[in-house]
Order: structure tokens, then sequence, then C-alpha cells
């Protein structure tokens, strides 16, 4: 990375050591929202919506059968599909020579229990406060 040296050079590189040197703090946060939010982060993209949605509509498909309908690569597809993989969404098993992917239902009815008890927690506080 190129540096120019001038007054504000050694601004320049705090803000540069501080974001390298940062690191996260999700694991001070409650283990049910550090799930939530990991698993709606794996949602935060169009194709991997439609992932689901296909796998819902269509039941168990191999990557190169999720691709047909997808305007992606099968790497960034392959990627998009670890992510869901990754916070349980998915299922997969090896069937020589593809790899078949599924929904994993018990994530969905988990997810939806906790974005319902997430908001449900959000209208309780909201309406205690508002009455006072």
């Amino acid at each position: 990375m190129y540096f120019r040296l001038n007054a504000s050079c050694s601004l320049v590189e705090n803000q540069i050591n501080h974001q390298i040197m940062a690191f996260s703090k999700a694991h001070l946060y409650d283990l049910h929202l550090r799930w939530l939010a990991s698993v709606l982060r794996a949602l935060c993209h169009p194709a991997r919506l439609r992932i689901l949605l296909q796998l819902a509509e269509e039941g168990e498909k191999s990557v190169e059968e999720i691709a047909k309908i997808h305007p992606l690569s099968l790497p960034t597809l392959s990627k998009h599909l670890t992510s869901l993989r990754v916070v349980r969404m998915l299922t997969h098993k090896d069937k020589w020579p593809y790899l078949l992917y599924n929904i994993d239902i018990r994530t969905i009815r988990k997810l939806r229990g906790r974005v319902n008890s997430f908001f449900d927690a959000l209208e309780k506080a909201i309406e205690l406060r508002t009455r006072k």
C-alpha cells in the first residue's frame, strides 16, 4: 500500500493499525443473539435466498442442478452454498460424483422461533417504555 508522507501520515497509519488490530467483540454477547446474527448474516444475499427457495420447491439438488437457474459461476455458487451450510441451513451428502444439498428444516424452524422471539421481545420492550 502506498502512503503519502505529509503531516497527516501518522493519522493514516494509526487508522490502518486500528483496523488491522481490531477484533470482533461478538463473543461478548449472548449466545442466542450471536447465533441469530450468524444465520441472518448468511441469509443476506439474494442468491442464498433463491437457493433456499429453489431447494424448498424442488428438493435435493447437486451444485450443477442448482447452478442452472443462477447467473453465477460454480465457484461463486459453491461459496454461497458453503455459507448456508456453515450455519446449518443446508444439509449435504456425498453421492459420488456429486454433493447433494437439501434444506435442514430443523434449522428453519429454530430460526423462525428465534426471530419471532426476538421481535416479540422488541415489541414488548417498546410497549413497556411507551406506557411510562
